[in-house]
């Protein structure tokens, strides 16, 4: 922040700032080999490391919790001048502010299983309970039969990026010693989020149009 007096009424201001943001997930262990155990998602990328996400019934999961997050930084530049007249203190002013938003949701990339124990020839053996049967089902390698194995294909990361400013004008007057009067006028616009690699996609029937930002 900066001010600066240019004599007995006027004084301008001038605040820089910058927010950031950051919350990111993942499984505390990705030490994980999915192949070593018959499973070939055919994840390669380093990020992706780790288990996919196996769900037993009647057993806890694991790989529940695949990479996803969210890096926001925005920064800000804000000028306020001043002006003292009478009975009267004028301001104008205006702010400009641009957001970045790293925004990443991995689910299903490193894919998922599910064994529920009605696939294999077992599934009606009554001399098992619920879950020998969906251990034997993940053990044999036969996944349940609603979309028991899923991966998820394509990139999932992108940089969004919006621009936003205000303006406003603002009189504050003391009409005598016992009424004071403050108003003025603010315009707010916040820009359409854009993607400078065109990689935002946008439903406008019939047609799904890629382009670099959500609307016009």
């Amino acid at each position: 922040m900066q001010n600066s007096v240019f004599g007995a009424r006027l004084v301008n201001q001038i605040t820089v700032g910058v927010n950031f943001f950051k919350q990111v997930f993942n499984d505390f262990d990705t030490s994980a080999n999915p192949v070593a155990i018959g499973l070939h998602t055919g994840v390669t990328e380093a990020t992706l490391l780790g288990a996919p996400t196996t769900s037993i019934s009647g057993f806890a999961g694991v790989g529940q919790t695949q990479p996803l997050g969210r890096i926001d930084t925005t920064g800000h530049l804000v000028e306020n001048l001043s002006y003292t007249v009478g009975r009267h203190q004028f301001k104008v002013g205006g702010e400009f502010r641009r957001a970045r938003l790293d925004v990443f949701y991995d689910t299903n990339k490193r894919g998922r299983f599910t064994f529920d124990g009605a696939r294999g020839p077992w599934a009606s053996d009554s001399t098992l309970n619920s879950n020998q049967r969906a251990m034997a089902d993940f053990l044999a390698g036969f996944t349940s039969n609603a979309n028991g194995a899923q991966i998820t294909r394509g990139q999932l990361q992108r940089d969004y990026y919006q621009n936003s400013f205000d303006w406003w004008a603002h009189d504050n007057w003391q009409v005598n010693s016992q009424l004071n009067l403050n108003f003025g006028v603010r315009y707010t616009y916040h820009g359409p989020l854009h993607d400078a690699k065109n990689s935002i996609t946008t439903f406008r029937p019939p047609d799904v149009t890629p382009g670099s930002g959500l609307w016009r």
